[in-house]
């Protein structure tokens, strides 16, 4: 039963280590922290910010609350003054907008 298990002690990390080289670790490092793909990123963020901002006061407060502050649909519905089936309906006609604008 042992000999069949695996064991880390008998494994040879010179193995590993000479399949992946220092040069591919980091030319695979450029293409994740590239400059381009920082711009991409903030431009991405940036249109985000345009069209989230283009939505209704009530469909930002709802996606603030279900979205980013992370509140169930009772506690945005109490937060809102409205009946949790408004805020399910308010929620999904904001996405949608969102997508739109998005799009």
């Amino acid at each position: 039963h042992r000999a069949a298990r695996r064991d880390l002690r008998r494994e040879d990390r010179r193995d590993f280590d000479s399949r992946v080289s220092d040069e591919n670790l980091l030319s695979g490092y450029r293409s994740l922290a590239s400059p381009s793909r920082q711009a991409m990123a903030r431009e991405e963020i940036e249109r985000f910010e345009a069209a989230f901002d283009r939505l209704s006061p009530d469909h930002r407060e709802v996606l603030l609350h279900l979205g980013i502050a992370g509140l169930g649909y009772r506690e945005t519905a109490a937060l809102m003054s409205r009946s949790e089936d408004s805020i399910k309906q308010l929620a999904v006609r904001a996405r949608a907008r969102l997508a739109t604008l998005l799009d």
